[in-house]
């Protein structure tokens, strides 16, 4: 408790520090869209660096209110920053749920615009989230999905500190020491755990504290188990001096005065595009004829392999081991297709690019306010 009350002070000097030299925002005009559209808007702007198209699409969540806003960003830092900025996340954990020190830092907007293009220039690291789609996905696992629910809390918190099976096993094991009756997951059966006595073990089992206390505290205020898969991939990488590179973006198109790459499947207009494109090519039809679960939802399916080819798409990406590897088993593991199709389902959307943003380009402005 000692050490995690210093830390939270620690993480608020420095925020205070940083904020001193930054300059006094100017609000901007808030996008016009929908909260969806919105919402998919902030969380790629900073995946690609947008500053400016960050901040609007914030100032558009923040009308109704600006508490919601942070559990977002909380959520963004531990998703596409993770282990390559700890400071940024941890400067997340201490700003949601906590409007007295946002106040005392120099209010919501100040905070806001300072935070997000943080993280518009900090490097970049989803290996968290390729971590749970692996957990939640890869058929390696099936055995055991369904055998840790049938152990003690002490054996799955002694395979969540052990690194024998490899970092997808151990974050399977994390999950059910946690708890997935609170920290739920479709492919995971309800298993009452424990968050406290998790991250006291990984603490003990000389895991970085600071990423600990970290893990810890996103937990508690955003839900998200990637809290406690950045404690592990935190371990993983380790000290070591690593690169970054933007990843290559495919072209785009505006829509109004949103990039295509916006519309995505979490938003209708996305969807629906999806399914026009999905009718005009030739290619993925025939490919999704061949390769495709039949019992798929075919929209569903490309929105999942455009996210891996377009909307999870970051600059600056940390290039490190795990995180590499990580990253290409979760670009297979695409839900309704055999891993071995899916290079030639990336080939074609990455040829067809340009019919993919017509579709967009034509469907959804009657989605749009």
């Amino acid at each position: 408790m000692v050490f995690a009350e210093a830390l939270t002070e620690y993480l608020i000097n420095g925020l205070s520090e940083a904020l001193a030299k930054a300059e006094e925002p100017t609000p901007p005009i808030p996008l016009a869209a929908d909260r969806y559209i919105a919402l998919s808007a902030l969380q790629k702007a900073i995946r690609r660096g947008h500053e400016e198209l960050a901040l609007r699409a914030t100032m558009n969540l923040m009308i109704g209110g600006p508490h919601a806003i942070w559990r977002r960003l909380g959520i963004i830092a531990f998703e596409d920053i993770g282990v390559a900025d700890i400071d940024a996340v941890g400067w997340a954990t201490v700003l949601i749920g906590r409007p007295e020190v946002r106040k005392r830092l120099g209010g919501e907007w100040k905070i806001a615009d300072f935070f997000i293009r943080t993280l518009c220039r900090s490097a970049k690291c989803r290996a968290a989230d390729d971590l749970v789609h692996l957990i939640e996905r890869d058929p390696a696992l099936a055995d055991l999905r369904d055998e840790l629910p049938g152990l003690s809390l002490r054996d799955r918190i002694r395979l969540a500190t052990s690194c024998t099976g490899g970092i997808e096993a151990q974050g399977l094991a994390t999950w059910f020491s946690v708890g997935t009756d609170k920290v739920t997951s479709f492919a995971l059966a309800d298993v009452p755990g424990c968050p406290e006595n998790t991250f006291d073990a990984l603490r003990d089992a000389d895991y970085p504290g600071s990423a600990v206390e970290i893990g810890r505290m996103g937990l508690k205020r955003t839900g998200c188990i990637i809290s406690a898969m950045f404690v592990l991939l935190y371990q993983a990488r380790g000290t070591g001096e690593h690169s970054v590179e933007d990843d290559p973006f495919p072209a785009e198109t505006m829509i109004g005065p949103i990039p295509s790459w916006v519309f995505d499947v979490h938003t209708r207009g996305g969807l629906a595009a999806f399914g026009r494109y999905r009718r005009r090519s030739e290619r993925m039809k025939a490919f999704l004829a061949e390769h495709a679960d039949p019992t798929a939802n075919l929209n569903r399916l490309i929105g999942g392999l455009i996210f891996h080819a377009e909307s999870g798409l970051v600059t600056k990406r940390l290039i490190w081991g795990e995180g590499v590897r990580l990253r290409h088993a979760a670009d297979m593991m695409q839900v309704g297709l055999p891993p071995e199709a899916v290079p030639e389902a990336f080939a074609i959307l990455r040829g067809e690019i340009d019919l993919l943003n017509r579709c967009r380009a034509d469907v959804v402005p009657g989605y749009l306010r």
